[in-house]
């Protein structure tokens, strides 16, 4: 039977034939479209002579996010099918714009209005409905969380979520937000399989507000001291999009929800080619499926609109087991849009003879064609001479000649920030590079979006290097480029804002090039399934025995080993890491992230959390000698492990106490500065004298 809603509790839709202490489905829907407090929306809020209220103010109004969940409620109301676990209740709150109401009425129809107070009140009405189902009934039970509004990123594990209200109020607080990582965490130990959130919202970083150090508010109870839900299959997130990118949205109602929203909801449906299982009643519909087809789908609809960004549709949260089935669709259901859909062709995805129908793609042949669409807008390819290398010091590419003309990087402005504002660093001597140390290989570009890909060819060095491009901290932008004893070659990604004759980085990352040899090579592409299929395709093809024996037998390439390591940790596949992170963490003491990674497995895989809690503080207390992680992932779970044994740094041993506060106070400070996106660790908006001590080993004095 169809949801209904109950009366005197705006928002709370309940199926009449559920029964308190019967498992289900549980969710949440939250829509915000219109934000009275930011631009044009009609109760702008006073910035009080504050940098960071500009800031949020000018966020201004979205146009169809009540409208995209307001279809996802539908979506779940009308057709989500999960037999074990069917949707019992759900808390709608929704604002929208008056040009969303005026299209469809019923959006205000018994919802609540998405403020922080009511957003407060609904989220732990639904984490306490949790509480209270008997063990037996949450291990049946579900938890859904869908998010459509504006956002703020902090780092990959954690987004503020902005409530209708934001900026409201006498004094605006850059916490009265919802936080990702609280809502992950406020769940962690209740019995519940499966926990998916869906985040349709812009990533946005903001200089100024990120200087403010925003943790957003702590709404649900986060207990370490809990053990994790030893059987949790999903503890999800997937993003709209990438760390610090944008979610993009039709500017009408008319033209249907978001691109994320459009995406995710026709994949649900099972259409059109979204790679499906046969199941008793029908087919399902796989998370891991259905973040590798989101991803395909929001860059085809860029495409079709003539679009040059980019939405790279991201899953994020500790557990991402892909195989989870979100929901199962009738056979009869799909025989409207995919006539010709029969088991046989789900199992061998080939076409069926005079039949006209969508064909299944599998992820790795949908992460190839992503990954073909992404490279066909590079339009423009130019290899440089052996001898263009970075300086030591900003002036001008050592080498440069007449190989950098301004056809090189398609503009004089991109070409003198690129030549005369680019210096690297060796980090092993925290001394000036040598000028051969780091040499541009190919820059390729795409002149309709700015967008860049520069090949950078690393000479062997003990712990890699630091490359900064910009010199103010208004324009400065800095890469860590590990490479631990290996050449190594980088692919720089950047997106470049061109006007009034000056030009400044949008976007700076960077990854392992495709280029590398051997155990770098597959790294990276390892890394580039990971980021363009799914993850459990991604590991699917992983030697893990060659890649295990290289970090045992210290012979080959710590750098690829971690790269494999971040991809398991973000498949949860604690049962293929065994003591590999250990060995990590132990055998190479230049290398931040092995320690970072063997405390975030310590934190998943002991069930005595005393003994996990005061071993991985240890373990993250390694930074205190090591510096900074080196990759971006590793960055995220440090800063996410320092606020969790925070909470509880009463049980960390008292030996540990100065170590863990000084990592504490130095992951806090490089929030300000981090810029997560790429596999690399990245920040932007520092100065000379931060520098300093973003790149260095932090021993103390001998």
């Amino acid at each position: 039977m169809s949801l209904q809603p109950v009366a005197g509790t705006p928002g709370l839709w309940t199926d009449p034939d559920w029964s308190p202490g019967r498992a289900g489905t549980f969710a949440v829907v939250i829509g915000v479209s219109h934000y009275p407090h930011l631009e044009r929306g009609g109760q702008e809020a006073d910035d009080l002579g504050e940098p960071w209220i500009r800031e949020a103010r000018r966020l201004g109004q979205l146009t169809v996010s009540a409208t995209t969940a307001w279809r996802f409620f539908r979506w779940l109301r009308d057709d989500y099918r999960f037999p074990d676990a069917p949707l019992a209740q759900c808390w709608l709150l929704l604002a929208p714009t008056p040009l969303e109401l005026a299209r469809e009425p019923s959006l205000v129809e018994h919802v609540a209005e998405p403020t922080l107070a009511a957003c407060e009140r609904a989220l732990r009405s639904w984490s306490a409905t949790l509480r209270r189902l008997p063990v037996a009934a949450q291990h049946a039970s579900r938890a859904l969380l869908f998010f459509s509004g504006h956002g703020l990123q902090v780092h990959h594990e954690k987004q503020l979520l902005l409530p209708a209200d934001y900026l409201g109020g006498e004094l605006p607080h850059w916490d009265d937000a919802l936080s990702t990582s609280n809502l992950v965490a406020g769940l962690d130990a209740v019995e519940i399989p499966d926990r998916l959130f869906l985040i349709d919202a812009c990533r946005n970083d903001f200089q100024a507000i990120r200087a403010k150090r925003p943790q957003g508010r702590s709404i649900l109870t986060e207990d370490e001291t809990a053990a994790s839900y030893a059987d949790t299959r999903l503890s999800a997130i997937l993003y709209a999009t990438a760390a610090a990118q944008q979610a993009w949205s039709p500017v009408d109602p008319s033209e249907g929800p978001s691109l994320f929203g459009q995406a995710v909801l026709e994949g649900l449906a099972g259409r059109p080619d979204i790679e499906l299982t046969a199941t008793g009643g029908g087919y399902g519909v796989q998370l891991g499926k259905l973040h590798g087809f989101a991803m395909e789908r929001v860059a085809q609809i860029l495409q079709q609109h003539g679009a040059s960004v980019r939405q790279p549709v991201t899953l994020g949260g500790p557990v991402a087991h892909g195989q989870v089935t979100l929901t199962e669709i009738p056979g009869s259901a799909l025989a409207a849009v995919r006539p010709g859909l029969l088991t046989p062709a789900v199992i061998s995805r080939r076409p069926v003879e005079g039949l006209n129908l969508s064909l299944m793609r599998s992820a790795s042949e949908r992460g190839t064609a992503l990954a073909d669409l992404l490279a066909r807008r590079l339009t423009v390819s130019r290899s440089l001479p052996p001898d263009v290398a970075v300086p030591p010091r900003a002036g001008g590419l050592d080498g440069a000649g007449e190989a950098l003309d301004s056809g090189v990087f398609g503009s004089e402005v991109i070409t003198r920030l690129w030549t005369h504002e680019a210096r690297a660093l060796a980090l092993s001597s925290r001394t000036k590079a040598e000028t051969t140390g780091l040499r541009l290989g190919r820059v390729e570009r795409d002149d309709a979006a700015w967008g860049f890909r520069v090949t950078l060819e690393g000479a062997a060095e003990p712990r890699g290097y630091w490359l900064q491009v910009g010199q103010t901290s208004e324009r400065s932008h800095g890469l860590l480029l590990p490479s631990l004893g290996e050449a190594v070659r980088y692919r720089v990604e950047a997106e470049m804002v061109v006007a009034q004759g000056e030009a400044r980085f949008d976007r700076l990352e960077a990854t392992l090039s495709r280029g590398n040899p051997g155990p770098l090579g597959e790294a990276a592409r390892l890394w580039e399934r990971y980021r363009t299929a799914d993850v459990e395709s991604a590991i699917g093809g992983l030697d893990l025995d060659a890649l295990r024996e290289q970090v045992l037998e210290k012979r080959a390439s710590p750098l690829a080993a971690t790269v494999a390591a971040l991809v398991l940790l973000r498949a949860n596949r604690l049962d293929l890491v065994g003591d590999w992170l250990a060995n990590l963490a132990d055998g190479f003491p230049l290398l931040p992230d092995g320690a970072v990674l063997r405390a975030e497995q310590l934190m998943r895989q002991r069930t005595d959390r005393e003994q996990a809690i005061a071993a991985a503080a240890e373990s993250l207390c390694r930074l205190d000698e090591r510096g900074l992680p080196f990759t971006s992932e590793a960055m995220s779970y440090a800063a996410a492990l320092a606020e969790r044994l925070g909470r509880v740094q009463h049980l960390l041993p008292e030996a540990l106490h100065g170590r863990f506060e000084r990592v504490r106070a130095r992951l806090a400070e490089a929030l300000v500065y981090f810029r997560p996106g790429g596999l690399f660790t990245a920040y932007a908006g520092f100065d000379t004298a931060t520098v300093a001590w973003l790149v260095r080993r932090w021993e103390r004095a001998k």
